[in-house]
């Protein structure tokens, strides 16, 4: 019983309220209409042109055009003459580690004297994965390969490093220029076959 009074006395009050919001309402807002304007003072800002000084031209100095003797170079007879290999080789000793050629460049390609054949990746094999891998190498003048690049890595990754493992124990007869050893840039493919029973 208590709950239901108290229920029903709370009730009571906030319906008083309620109905009595509008009266406050009414009393203290004032309509828009009502609301006097604020004035706000207008400062406009007058623009001063800068004057900009102009520069002086420079005077120009006369310049003494100074005529030079030129000498004609005369006409040489051509001397030909053929280079003897063993009189370079000293010389080509100190600068050929530093230098470089491509292919086309040689006389006498590299050619592969020791072959290691690669390992073939497990993962690879139980799939049945085949591929091509593509090298970029650095045959030196002892016919060592001294730098790879990958190029390709036929289509997994394992490929590609087991190719870069094995190649570096590969061992070539180096090209040559005029008879002597130089080191060559050359493109290397290594073929991951399935072998067929």
């Amino acid at each position: 019983m208590k709950k239901c009074e108290n229920f029903g006395l709370s009730f009571l009050i906030n319906i008083a309220i309620f109905s009595f919001l509008p009266v406050l309402h009414y009393c203290f807002h004032q309509p828009v209409t009502k609301i006097k304007p604020i004035e706000v003072e207008v400062v406009r800002l007058k623009k001063e042109k800068i004057k900009l000084k102009k520069r002086k031209k420079p005077k120009e100095t006369k310049q003494r055009k100074i005529k030079k003797n030129i000498i004609k170079p005369e006409l040489r007879r051509k001397i030909t003459f053929e280079l003897d290999p063993n009189a370079l080789a000293n010389e080509v000793d100190l600068i050929a580690p530093m230098v470089t050629y491509d292919l086309s460049e040689v006389e006498q390609l590299p050619q592969l004297i020791k072959y290691r054949e690669p390992d073939y990746p497990f993962e690879a094999s139980a799939k049945n994965i085949e591929g091509i891998v593509t090298l970029k190498i650095l045959i030196d003048r002892e016919g060592k390969v001294t730098m790879v690049k990958l190029l390709d890595n036929g289509g997994l990754y394992e490929f590609g490093q087991e190719a870069m493992r094995v190649i570096r124990k590969w061992h070539f007869k180096p090209a040559k220029i005029m008879g002597m050893p130089v080191a060559v840039w050359c493109i290397q493919k290594i073929c991951f076959e399935l072998k067929t029973k």
